[in-house]
């Protein structure tokens, strides 16, 4: 028989034991529970000790119990993907007591604050090129150099032409991205950026946004599309724990943590 431990999820701030439903990770539908410190709990399920791959099933697993215990304790701080510790007295003597006060200041910092996921790309690239040849005489002259010369006369030239077109539009999608966040922080209490991929998307970030300024935020999202002559186009994800912003990293030797910054 596998040995098995404690898969945590979430530190909330909960003065008696709490159950949020058989959603625990691993496909066992082993309930959600929490582990107590004084008023402060962890949210955890029974689970094998070995780790989890990462793959979207079980990170999605992992989010979606947390944003279940969300619905019952809009504050929380998520704890990082595939921890587990061996029982419920170490989950106690090495993260709630001696992080307390770092949690109860943290859970305060987040309790009034939503974090809202933004995508960016563009509907069709053929408006982005014509801007970019607009941009660049230089571009525009060595394409129509080579549309005059036939196939086996513009190889190289046309290499270097693709490479300079790549380069062009990495840089003006990156100056896109950076006017969206600009416009868009001015309404958050911070921003994070994480990579995108594929030539149509400009922007893939999180912005963590004080609850009364959330009208003010998706306000300004549909500014920025009215402004974009419909090429830009914005989807977004309200109201979500803030994944981008805390995480509790545990280690079960020497205790180490990375704090929300």
């Amino acid at each position: 028989m596998r040995a098995s431990g404690k898969y945590l999820y979430c530190v909330i701030q909960a003065e008696k034991p709490q159950e949020f439903g058989p959603l625990g990770i691993g496909g066992r539908e082993d309930p959600l529970t929490t582990v107590h410190w004084q008023n402060l709990a962890c949210v955890v399920s029974a689970s094998v000790l070995d780790d989890y791959p990462v793959s979207r099933e079980y990170t999605m697993a992992h989010h979606r119990a947390i944003e279940a215990v969300r619905k019952h304790f809009p504050a929380l701080l998520p704890v990082c993907f595939n921890t587990i510790a061996k029982t419920e007295q170490s989950i106690i003597e090495k993260v709630l007591r001696p992080r307390y006060q770092e949690f109860l200041d943290l859970l305060d910092w987040v309790k009034d604050k939503d974090e809202i996921g933004v995508k960016t790309y563009w509907r069709a690239q053929e408006p982005v090129f014509k801007k970019i040849l607009e941009e660049q005489p230089g571009i525009r002259a060595l394409r129509d150099e080579l549309a005059k010369r036939p196939p086996a006369a513009r190889y190289y030239e046309q290499i270097d032409l693709g490479k300079q077109i790549e380069a062009a539009l990495k840089s003006y999608r990156e100056r896109e991205g950076r006017r969206v966040v600009e416009f868009l922080k001015i309404h958050a209490a911070e921003a994070r950026q994480d990579p995108v991929y594929g030539d149509k998307w400009i922007l893939n970030a999180s912005f963590l946004v004080n609850k009364s300024k959330v009208a003010e935020f998706v306000q300004a999202l549909e500014t920025l599309g009215a402004q974009s002559d419909g090429n830009l186009v914005f989807k977004y994800t309200p109201d979500g724990a803030p994944f981008h912003f805390v995480e509790v990293r545990i280690t079960w030797g020497e205790e180490a943590h990375v704090p929300h910054r």
